[in-house]
């Protein structure tokens, strides 16, 4: 039976993923899906890491966790410079609207969130491995 630590490995960033995705390609349809293709994008690889994460994790994998490491750190990494570089363009606007603003909080907030959760996965994924590495033999 899985634990806690265990469930929220997986449950938590892929429902900050999903929910990300599906504001994404929600407010792609109003904007255009040609200015939103790198987040969505970055969104479906780091649904794609997160999976290939919990194969390693279960299957006991070093280089699939060392790979999920690797993807979901760039995944997070453009996503986390995405939303800055959304909320650096939207506060050179001279005014933007209330709703402007409250329609910009949720995607802001995903990606802290996922950032947070993330910190503490790949420090999760490193105590695997080395856990997972064989031990040396003393000379």
């Amino acid at each position: 039976m899985a634990t806690i630590s265990h469930i929220g490995w997986l449950l938590i960033p892929a429902i900050t993923l999903l929910l990300g995705l599906v504001l994404l390609i929600f407010q792609s349809a109003s904007e255009g899906l040609a200015s939103r293709v790198l987040e969505i994008s970055t969104t479906a690889c780091g649904l794609i890491s997160l999976i290939i994460g919990e194969l390693g994790r279960k299957r006991s994998r070093v280089n699939m966790l060392r790979f999920f490491m690797v993807a979901s750190s760039i995944a997070v990494s453009l996503l986390m410079f995405c939303a800055i570089r959304k909320g650096s363009g939207f506060m050179a606007a001279k005014s933007p609207s209330f709703w402007e603003t409250i329609l910009a909080l949720p995607e802001v907030a995903l990606a802290v969130v996922g950032l947070m959760f993330h910190l503490f996965i790949i420090g999760y994924t490193v105590h695997l491995i080395a856990n997972m590495s064989v031990p040396k033999r003393a000379s």
